[in-house]
Formats: structure tokens, C-alpha cells, sequence
């Protein structure tokens, strides 16, 4: 809540080396550092600690720490780049699946990616990449509900910073993300966010979006939105309530693959109903 925001933002004031009338106007600006949308206590430290006050009079200051708070991509950057290569790909994971989610349908999916990519050399556990980010990117906390530990990231604008990073740097992670996924929401986010100019990295998501339709389960069960959930029972999926997701995002008029897909799920859909008495 606003009180504890407040509570960390006097703590790094005191931590820091700061003038008084550099400290007095950032008092100032409590508020508005507040209540940003993008407040971050690790944005604020390392503010605090790398942007030299000297450059700025005490008003620009503050200024500057609220422009941070709009742009933080280079803060994230910054912190992205001293990261493990597997806590990197534990980062993507979980940018690619809703969150908040339990913190062991993101060890399958870490699981699945070393079992296919790992190297020679022994891969960084799950338990150090979670601890690695823990410290910068996401937040572990145990759901009484489900009686399971649960991850979120720390700040919103960490999922955009991935997305960005994601896509500028598709052709080396995609494909690794793509074959990797352990859920079938995950493949969903990416034939959503990702389509690009690269004709083969849109193949190769469609193609397992036709592959994996029936295979992988869906995580969490609102993906998306709560009218869109797919729902279960007993039976099994709500193979329909996927159909429509598949249909929504993947762009049946550029894809010949996604568009016979869902023609034929269709029309199996419908050949069933009039076979089945219970409809007749």
C-alpha cells in the first residue's frame, strides 16, 4: 500500500548520501513518486545510488527519478544483461505465461528446456535461477488457496522490457521458447505477441499451436480474460472454448495452416453434434 511504498522510499532516502536539499526534494515529491504507475523500490535504489545529484539542481533531481520511473527499460536492460542464460530463460518463461502462476508449472516448462537445449556442461539449477531473479525481477509468495508457492513479477513494466527484449532478439530465443513450452497458453502468447516478418518463426509457432491443440493442458484457467476461460470437468478440455482462442489471435487471413486447422475442427465439430443422439 501506499504507507509501506512510502516506508521504502524514506529508508533509501536514509541509506543514501544525499544533501539535505536534495533530500527535501524528493520529500516533496513523495507523492507523485507514490502513487507512479511505475514505482519500483529496485528502480529507486539504484537511482539513488548510481545517478550522481551533482549534475542536477535539487528540483531536476527529482525530476529525473519520475522520468525513471516512466522509462525504466534501460534500469531493466541493465539488470537483464548481468543475469545467468538460464535465469534469462526462466524471465522469458514466465513473461510468456499469465502470471501470477505457480512456481512449478514454470520448473516443467524450465525442465522441458533443458531436457532439449542444455549443453555438455551442467545447466544452473531451477531453485539458483529463481534465486538469481528474486533479487531483481519477480516475487514468490505462498497462495493459502492452493496451498502452492506462487511467482508474479515486481513491477509491470518488467513484462514489457521482456516483450521488447524478446522480440529483438527473436530468431535466438523463439524457437528455444517455442519447442520448450509446457503449456499450451504459452504457444497462444506467442502466436500473439511474436508474429513477425520471419515467415519461418511464424511457421514454426503455428505449426506447434496445430501440433500440441490437444496435448498440453491450459495455464492458468483464464488465460487472458475471464470470458475467454477455457473450461474442465471431468471430460476433459473445453476443446471448443481453445478452438476460440486459437481463432482470435491467429490471424486465420495470413495463416493457411491456422485457417485449415480451425476449418476442420469446425466442421469435426459439427459432424459430431448430428451424430451424437443425444442432440437429435
Amino acid at each position: 500500500n501506499d504507507a509501506e511504498k512510502a516506508r521504502i522510499l524514506f529508508s533509501h532516502l536514509k541509506a543514501s548520501d544525499l544533501e539535505e536539499e536534495y533530500l527535501r526534494a524528493l520529500y516533496y515529491s513523495c507523492d507523485r513518486i507514490v502513487d507512479h504507475l511505475g514505482y519500483s523500490p529496485r528502480i529507486i535504489e539504484k537511482f539513488l545510488k548510481q545517478n550522481g545529484s551533482a549534475e542536477y539542481t535539487p528540483r531536476e533531481y527529482a525530476d529525473e527519478l519520475l522520468g525513471y520511473l516512466d522509462y525504466p527499460e534501460n534500469f531493466w536492460h541493465g539488470i537483464f544483461s548481468e543475469l545467468t542464460e538460464e535465469a534469462k530463460i526462466v524471465a522469458l518463461i514466465l513473461a510468456v505465461s499469465y502470471t501470477p502462476i505457480q512456481l512449478e508449472d514454470i520448473r516443467k516448462t524450465y525442465g522441458k528446456y533443458i531436457r532439449l537445449f542444455a549443453g555438455k556442461s551442467t545447466p544452473k539449477s531451477f531453485e539458483a535461477c529463481v534465486s538469481e531473479l528474486e533479487k531483481t525481477f519477480i516475487t514468490t509468495y505462498w497462495q493459502d488457496l492452493n496451498e502452492e508457492i506462487e511467482v508474479i513479477f515486481e513491477n509491470p513494466s518488467i513484462v514489457d522490457f521482456l516483450y521488447s527484449y524478446l522480440r529483438q532478439n527473436q530468431e535466438y530465443y523463439l524457437p528455444k521458447l517455442c519447442e520448450s513450452c509446457a503449456f499450451y497458453n504459452q504457444l497462444l502468447t506467442l502466436l500473439e505477441r511474436f508474429h513477425g516478418k520471419d515467415d519461418s518463426l511464424n511457421q514454426l509457432i503455428e505449426r506447434r499451436c496445430a501440433e500440441e491443440f490437444y496435448r498440453l493442458p491450459m495455464k492458468p484457467r483464464d488465460y487472458g480474460a475471464p470470458d475467454w476461460g477455457e473450461l474442465f470437468s471431468d471430460e476433459g478440455s473445453d476443446w471448443s472454448g481453445r478452438a476460440c482462442h486459437l481463432a482470435r489471435v491467429g490471424r486465420m487471413e495470413e495463416s493457411t495452416l491456422i485457417r485449415e486447422f480451425i476449418v476442420h475442427f469446425v466442421s469435426g465439430f459439427f459432424n459430431e453434434l448430428a451424430n451424437n443422439p443425444a442432440y437429435n
